[in-house]
């Protein structure tokens, strides 16, 4: 079983020619899934982290729709898992 990305951020979904599921074969962790996305789309790694190495502080991150606060790339991903990933000013923060 493979985990969801779903980008909700149109400067990735620019990335992925308009795609707004990909799937990620294997990831224990945040980290993983999104190395994985590089991998598929080359350069979105660009979009994704700052000078840190972090992901984006104008990112949200949710894994089966709880919000993941603070983002962190150690959270734990299971196989069926769901991660969105927005942009904080796409949708009203909760």
């Amino acid at each position: 079983m493979a985990v969801t990305l779903k980008l909700g951020a149109p400067v990735l979904q620019a990335i992925t020619d308009g795609i707004e599921q990909v799937h990620i074969a294997k990831a224990a962790t945040l980290g993983d899934a999104l190395k994985e996305l590089e991998n598929q789309y080359p350069g979105i790694a660009g979009h994704l982290y700052d000078a840190n190495g972090e992901l984006k502080s104008t990112y949200d991150v949710y894994i089966n729709d709880k919000a993941i606060d603070p983002v962190t790339l150690s959270a734990k991903i299971c196989d069926g898992d769901e991660v969105a990933i927005t942009m904080f000013f796409c949708f009203p923060r909760s």
